[in-house]
């Protein structure tokens, strides 16, 4: 648990701190830490695991890919346009 405490405190304030310079806003930085909770878990299990198959290796890389479309899906919609309409 301490582990995964100090991984969540490391994925929280580096990029808090990083970006704080910048004039990136709140829910740009939320994207960041979605990715990097969902590499940093992935990683993990994929460390856990002790025999690979494809059916491992589809859960696993498939749900870092599906975070990444996924973000990007969610950033080029255009409900408000303060809210999702960031990178495009």
């Amino acid at each position: 648990m301490l582990d995964m405490l100090w991984q969540s405190l490391v994925i929280f304030y580096v990029p808090f701190f990083i970006y704080n310079v910048s004039d990136i806003d709140l829910y740009s930085l939320g994207c960041v830490w979605v990715i990097a909770v969902v590499v940093l878990v992935n990683v993990n299990l994929a460390m856990d695991i002790l025999h690979w198959n494809w059916v491992t290796h589809v859960a696993v890389w498939g749900s870092v890919i599906a975070t990444f479309l996924g973000q990007i899906i969610m950033d080029s919609l255009s409900f408000s346009d303060d809210l999702l309409s960031h990178y495009w």
